[in-house]
């Protein structure tokens, strides 16, 4: 997308984000924008993990990857 003159790198990437968003959002006959949706987009480009909440979350770990360095 077109950077915006002024914005600093952090400030362009919520505004794609939110571009984005609303873009995937309005071809779905939204009658309401979903804030939440909008959000974890957000959280995502600035490196969060994306998930909506409810979802379950994958960090890509294995369960021998998963024990606590005190189990005994």
């Amino acid at each position: 997308m077109p950077r915006m003159t002024g914005l600093d790198e952090r400030k362009q990437t919520i505004l794609d984000a939110l571009k984005g968003g609303l873009a995937r959002q309005a071809p779905a006959g939204a009658e309401q924008v979903d804030l939440v949706a909008l959000a974890v987009e957000i959280d995502h480009a600035l490196g969060g993990d994306g998930v909506m909440p409810g979802q379950p979350y994958d960090d890509g770990k294995e369960p021998h990857e998963l024990n606590a360095a005190n189990d005994g």
